[in-house]
């Protein structure tokens, strides 16, 4: 009986021991859960949807996903009296006349798909601590791709960079073909051509923009704009950064210009070229940036009504400037921050057409607040004093309160607007005279109603307060747009603009109406 007993247990033993084997064998070799599997190959999108056998599963969410570094901004943003923004006057010319718009017409800006989102391992540069950059997600999960917009450029390959091209002809009428007082109305056509090409490395920056803008009316000549710039990012060790940039560009002068002091039948060329250099360094409680820059403006010989020509070179200068800049970063939105610069502008003859020596020292000094609120708000703003001191004694030095700002602003999804103004030093050829010092001030705003349809409005005003001749020129511009993609290569355009020139000088003043139909070719 004891041993029936024993024998008993040991069969029952053995067949725990046979079922504890044979119900572990099958889960060790059993595979991966389906919702664990496809996790695992999102998570690595190298793996092409086959699981390693030493790797443990991992399941993370969906919709995370790494952001590119947000590209850092120049720190001498909105840098003005050395270094007018886009649009602004940058000759002595310019600057006296202070006429927007008609006598320096420009095309819309172009815009360009999203860029890609990059994750490269290799770049370590600490980003810009304005850039306000995203936070990397906890968990990586899948990349998001980026919506495409049907009706933006997609642009084309050359290399590691980006191109983006787009040509457009409009055909128009205007109250005033001269942009002057007593001037007849009539049709005139306009041609803006644009390129523009971005680097696509994982470290550094490049880029390259050219345009071009002619416009032909019947009683004034063809006016041309033309334009190429480039500038270059290194990224060196962590928290410093390396730039550089040089440019062309010439456009031709008002034949009202009060600093060619005749009468003159053609608009008379001038030529600017630029070059800067500038070194920075942020990431820290202190912000700091260097600049140096060089800019040269050649003025050619202007024809007059009379016959015979006069000669300009005594207006050919060379403009040194150096500009320092430090900012202080708490971590917070607001980042204030001071800034000073310093030039020498060298004539080529030491004694212009009066006889006079006009050689200066220009010294620029402002503080203000930088605000980077991401996508929302981001830009800056600035006041300051602005002086520019004469080698000749009996010219007055000029000088006069600056305001220099570029503030951009998303209120709502597909509708931007920006807030630019800018102080400029304008020139004199007359005896005695110290020119004047402009203020630029525009606002502009973007809304895209539909995928194939944008809206879009300017006003500015530009106000020349003269030294020591007195007086104070205003010019007022308002236009209203809108631009419809019939495909992603080809666009219809309509503009109406208004223009209203208060000179305080007797008999100068003007008013010009004008709209123009255009069709714009894109790449």
């Amino acid at each position: 009986m004891k041993q029936d007993k024993v024998r008993g247990k040991s069969a029952l033993a053995g067949r725990v021991g046979w079922l504890c084997l044979a119900l572990c064998v099958p889960i060790t070799e059993l595979p991966l859960p389906a919702m664990a599997q496809q996790a695992k190959s999102l998570a690595d999108p190298q793996n092409n949807g086959s699981a390693s056998a030493n790797e443990s599963p991992v399941l993370r969410l969906r919709g995370s996903t790494d952001v590119k570094a947000a590209a850092v901004e120049d720190p001498f943003n909105g840098e003005s009296v050395f270094e007018p923004a886009p649009g602004a006057a940058k000759t002595e010319s310019d600057l006296a006349v202070s006429v927007p718009l008609s006598d320096e017409p420009t095309g819309r800006e172009q815009r360009a798909q999203r860029e890609t989102q990059v994750v490269d391992p290799i770049n370590t540069a600490t980003p810009d601590s304005r850039a306000n950059v995203r936070a990397a997600p906890v968990e990586a999960g899948n990349l998001v791709v980026p919506e495409e917009e049907p009706y933006l450029p997609e642009g084309f390959r050359a290399g590691t960079w980006s191109v983006f091209t787009r040509v457009e002809q409009a055909l128009g009428h205007t109250s005033n073909t001269t942009s002057s007082a007593g001037g007849r109305a009539g049709m005139f056509s306009q041609t803006d051509a644009t390129l523009r090409a971005q680097s696509d490395w994982s470290r550094h920056q490049a880029g390259l923009e050219a345009r071009a803008t002619i416009r032909r009316s019947g009683e004034e000549q063809t006016v041309p704009d033309l334009s190429v710039n480039g500038n270059l990012r290194f990224d060196l060790v962590d928290g410093f950064a390396a730039s550089a940039t040089a440019g062309y560009r010439y456009t031709t002068e008002a034949l009202t210009s009060n600093s060619l002091g005749s009468t003159v039948s053609q608009r008379p060329g001038v030529h600017t070229l630029t070059g800067s250099a500038g070194l920075e360094r942020s990431g820290g409680k202190l912000d700091l940036a260097l600049r140096g820059s060089i800019e040269r403006s050649v003025y050619d010989d202007a024809s007059l009504s009379g016959g015979g020509t006069l000669s300009q070179s005594d207006r050919n200068n060379t403009l040194y400037q150096v500009s320092a800049r430090a900012g202080y970063d708490n971590g917070a939105a607001l980042k204030p921050f001071v800034q000073a610069g310093l030039g020498w502008r060298v004539h080529d003859e030491k004694l212009d057409r009066n006889g006079q020596q006009r050689d200066s020292i220009i010294y620029d000094l402002r503080t203000g607040l930088q605000v980077d609120l991401g996508e929302k708000l981001k830009g800056e703003v600035a006041i300051g004093y602005v002086a520019e001191d004469f080698a000749d004694s009996n010219i007055d030095t000029l000088s006069g309160v600056s305001l220099n700002a570029g503030i951009d602003w998303s209120p709502v999804r597909e509708t931007s607007i920006r807030l630019s103004a800018a102080t400029t030093l304008g020139g004199s050829t007359t005896a005695g005279e110290n020119g004047s010092v402009n203020q630029n001030i525009s606002l502009e705003a973007k809304r895209r109603v539909r995928d194939n349809l944008e809206l879009n409005s300017k006003a500015s005003i530009d106000i020349a307060r003269y030294g020591s001749a007195g007086g104070t020129d205003v010019a007022y511009g308002a236009a209203i747009g809108l631009e419809y993609w019939v495909s992603r290569y080809l666009s219809m355009t309509a503009d109406i603009e208004h223009q209203q020139f208060n000179s305080a000088t007797a008999g100068n003043s003007w008013n010009a109406t004008s709209f123009k139909l255009g069709v714009a070719l894109q790449r």
